[in-house]
């Protein structure tokens, strides 16, 4: 940014510099006020207009970086009691999925149309069960993925995984307000599909480097309604927050 600015003698562009980086890392993953750090930024535009410095370009191209005018929009919900484990974890169908006993979270970047959501990448020897109590008792981890869950969600809605013996599963959405940062790395995290930095574990494991469902977005900077993973808690979390259970 300095290298588009030119400064009167004495000038140090450098303090510019170190503000929109801690702006910018505490506005998406600190949750401060980003109206507070604007204020700061103009202040910087009035003293240095004295100098001789056209900065308002400048702090109009941080404020649109800031400022969380876009969406993304959260699917979750818990898995289905009763019945559902074993009429889940038992069937050998691939599109039978296991997400439906366990649980999950995935977000939407076209309003529902697509949902994604990151779970863990296994090799086709395991069985579902093989791979949940592995994840639960063992507390093993996996090779992080990001998959399109459309069907899912999508079945979810629709009632198939619904327990016969038990309560049915309650699906919720959320709009999270976030910046067109947030959005392109949701983006390009879906649009790459494998997370080799980030692998997968149920909640609480311990491990740094190890996210769920609920968390991994967070990595990529979107306000979580709750960071730690447990569904149970998490989507009270959601629905403090605003989020609308969806009708079947």
């Amino acid at each position: 940014m300095g290298s588009s600015l030119t400064s009167p003698p004495g000038t140090d562009l450098n303090g510019i510099g170190l503000v929109y980086a801690i702006l910018l890392g505490e506005g998406q993953n600190e949750n401060c006020w980003v109206e507070e750090g604007l204020e700061a930024l103009q202040a910087f535009d009035v003293i240095m207009a004295g100098g001789g410095i056209q900065v308002g370009a400048a702090i109009d191209n941080i404020a649109a970086t800031l400022r969380k005018d876009e969406v993304v929009q959260m699917w979750a919900f818990r898995g289905g009691r009763g019945e559902t484990k074993a009429k889940v974890l038992d069937n050998p169908d691939p599109n039978v999925r296991a997400e439906a006993y366990t649980g999950h979270v995935g977000v939407s970047l076209d309003g529902g149309k697509s949902i994604y959501g990151f779970g863990p990448k296994v090799s086709g020897s395991e069985t579902k069960r093989d791979v949940i109590d592995g994840l639960s008792k063992k507390k093993s981890t996996y090779p992080g993925v990001i998959h399109d869950d459309t069907v899912l969600f999508s079945d979810i809605m629709k009632g198939k995984y619904d327990p016969a013996d038990h309560a049915p599963i309650d699906l919720f959405t959320l709009d999270i307000p976030t910046t067109a940062a947030v959005r392109k790395k949701i983006g390009n995290a879906i649009q790459q599909g494998d997370t080799p930095d980030i692998r997968y574990g149920f909640p609480k494991t311990g491990r740094d480097g190890v996210e769920n469902c609920a968390t991994f977005f967070g990595t990529c900077g979107l306000d979580l309604p709750l960071k730690n993973g447990n569904l149970r808690d998490y989507i009270p979390a959601m629905i403090d927050k605003g989020a609308i259970k969806i009708t079947k």
